[in-house]
């Protein structure tokens, strides 16, 4: 649009909302990332026994939900997409999660985010060097299986997959 000969007069305007809407872009991209990891996560902190993982890793996390549903809330209480662009203090619509501090708080979440992952990782990682039938779960099952230790009924479907012909032969019906 900003290569039209129609535009004249209304050119900086549109490279005003261009400038804008690229701002936009990247806080909004920044928000689904740092979303995608946090539901990830919160699937997997959220319906974990006690003392199942590390307490940093739990501490870690907590830090991570409290902020990121800081913000959901703070961007469903002003719902307009260019509410998330910076405002200067005193300005109306001014709150402190906007424009850059907003883009450097989402930053050093999904490198908190990235963190736990890797920490996470290892732990299935350790797990499958300890018992390699692990190997056979994928990350989600060996997750929800080590997150539940004590729930047996919930171990049926792993017991299925992790040992299929001992199962049918020992005549278990599980």
């Amino acid at each position: 649009m900003l290569v039209s000969p129609h535009l004249a007069n209304l050119r900086p305007s549109a490279e005003l909302w261009r400038s804008t809407l690229l701002q936009v872009d990247e806080l909004v991209e920044l928000i689904e990332e740092c979303q995608s990891k946090w539901l990830y996560l919160y699937k997997i902190f959220s319906d974990v026994e006690q003392a199942v993982y590390d307490a940093d890793l739990t501490v870690k996390y907590d830090i991570v939900n409290r902020k990121f549903q800081e913000i959901m809330k703070a961007i469903a209480a002003d719902p307009k997409v260019l509410s998330i662009l910076s405002k200067r203090k005193g300005q109306k619509g001014w709150r402190e999660l906007q424009g850059e501090n907003l883009k450097q708080i989402l930053l050093s979440m999904i490198k908190v985010e990235e963190g736990l992952l890797k920490e996470l990782d290892h732990l299935l990682t350790e797990a499958r060097m300890s018992y390699p039938r692990f190997s056979f779960l994928n990350d989600n099952d060996l997750t929800d299986l080590l997150a539940h230790p004590s729930n047996r009924q919930l171990w049926i479907p792993y017991i299925r997959k992790l040992f299929p012909g001992v199962v049918g032969s020992i005549g278990i019906d599980l």
